[in-house]
């Protein structure tokens, strides 16, 4: 909340949910929150994967392993290496490799750390990623065949991510309903439990791009998830009909 106060002091625009309860779940389900400031949009995260249960550093913990860059001369702290590399990996998994920059991120990461499996396997099982990170290198040997193998499963996962940039069929590529179903179960597959199942189900109830064009007196705030199905279902119908690639900010 200070965050978003400064950049509202800086003249930045700031998507408040209308109800104090209703911005309180907001807040619980989701891990970021929207600002316009001079024509661009900014997430605030506060925390670095969507779902809680992932990714599960503390703020102190990350704090103590930070590393400092100079960008131009000014002290700038940012994650250390082995944290960085297993954020692009969980990252990259959780966009279902929908961009290809995610894939050579993950490369120079895993490069800034020479390579170094069994460190980075031990880091991210301590942050709860590591299917994740086997998916990662399985979807990064299309490009380094050099590096180990991983288990059937996540050389499934990594087919699928590839086979849907073959096709055309990425989210951010295609206006068809089952694509963007694919994407949804990608996402839900590339973690493989009920947790996240749970948690992607919530997320999908409580969407604030459905809430911020429904407007629900204070005391009827937990009936907004109801209006998400219908809102999506209207989204994809529309875009299914245009032949229009969807804009992945509306979902």
């Amino acid at each position: 909340d200070k965050a978003l106060s400064v950049l509202e002091s800086g003249g930045a625009q700031v998507d408040r949910p209308r109800h104090d309860r209703l911005g309180a779940r907001l807040r619980r389900v989701h891990h970021a929150a929207s600002a316009q400031f001079q024509g661009s949009h900014i997430d605030l995260h506060h925390r670095l994967d969507s779902m809680p249960h992932l990714m599960g550093a503390s703020f102190n913990d990350l704090h103590e392993r930070r590393e400092v860059i100079h960008p131009g001369g000014v002290a700038l702290p940012t994650l250390d290496p082995l944290d960085a590399c297993v954020y692009v990996a969980s990252h990259g998994s959780q966009d279902n490799w929908a961009q290809l920059r995610s894939v050579v991120d993950f490369v120079l990461a895993a490069s800034a750390i020479s390579d170094d499996w069994p460190t980075l396997f031990d880091r991210a099982a301590a942050l709860g990623v590591r299917a994740r990170l086997g998916v990662a290198i399985e979807v990064a040997r299309y490009l380094v065949p050099e590096w180990p193998s991983q288990s059937r499963r996540e050389r499934k996962m990594a087919d699928w991510a590839w086979s849907r940039h073959k096709s055309g069929r990425m989210t951010r590529g295609s206006g068809h309903p089952r694509d963007a179903m694919g994407t949804f179960a990608y996402w839900i597959a590339s973690e493989g439990d009920a947790r996240s199942l749970a948690y992607a189900v919530e997320r999908l109830l409580w969407l604030p791009s459905a809430m911020a064009t429904t407007n629900l007196p204070d005391k009827l705030w937990w009936l907004y998830p109801l209006a998400a199905p219908a809102k999506v279902g209207g989204r994809l119908a529309a875009r299914a009909r245009s032949g229009r690639a969807p804009d992945s900010s509306e979902y």
